[in-house]
């Protein structure tokens, strides 16, 4: 009698915790500060993603980025290059257009002014499950180049200093950029 009495007590704890937790003790994710502006410039193309070449361990990666007419950025994440066109045929399916609308730190604006582009996106969950925003700026060299030199969180904190030269790769069609994230 005593152990189900106590075993009792310790689920009405747990629920009463999750309850509390969940109704206040939420983590708050980081607002994007970015209002989205269409592209109305020629400054970039468009009808293709932008990467980043780095190497880890001898083997050579893309950071891939989506630009869109209507301001919205998606970031599809690194790939090796050796993987590069089996993820260009999934960029292309529903699954992947379906699957990438569900998750924050896909999505994100970018703005341009003159030959300054800056993009604010979601970066993967903190340890408390919020989700910071960050801002990186650089420069346009040309309409299929640009380069990041800096960023920092939206809030103006964690400020760094990048060398990221991104480089324009024709593709169609590519992902939608509707998403339930940036409206």
């Amino acid at each position: 009698m005593k152990t189900k009495v106590m075993y009792f007590l310790v689920r009405v704890a747990i629920i009463s915790l999750i309850i509390i937790c969940n109704s206040g003790c939420s983590p708050e994710d980081d607002l994007l500060s970015f209002t989205r502006t269409d592209f109305t410039g020629t400054q970039l193309r468009i009808d293709g993603y932008y990467y980043y070449e780095y190497t880890i361990d001898n083997e050579i990666h893309w950071e891939v980025y989506f630009l869109y007419r209507n301001g919205i950025i998606f970031r599809a994440y690194s790939y090796k290059k050796s993987d590069l066109l089996k993820m260009e045929e999934q960029f292309k399916t529903a699954e992947f257009n379906a699957q990438i609308k569900e998750h924050k730190n896909y999505w994100g604006l970018y703005i341009t002014n003159n030959n300054i582009i800056q993009f604010e996106l979601w970066y993967p969950a903190n340890q408390d499950g919020s989700w910071p925003a960050a801002i990186k700026t650089g420069e346009i060299i040309n309409d299929t180049t640009f380069h990041i030199s800096s960023g920092m969180r939206s809030n103006g904190t964690e400020k760094g200093v990048f060398d990221e030269t991104y480089h324009f790769k024709r593709f169609s069609p590519k992902p939608d950029s509707t998403n339930n994230f940036v409206k």
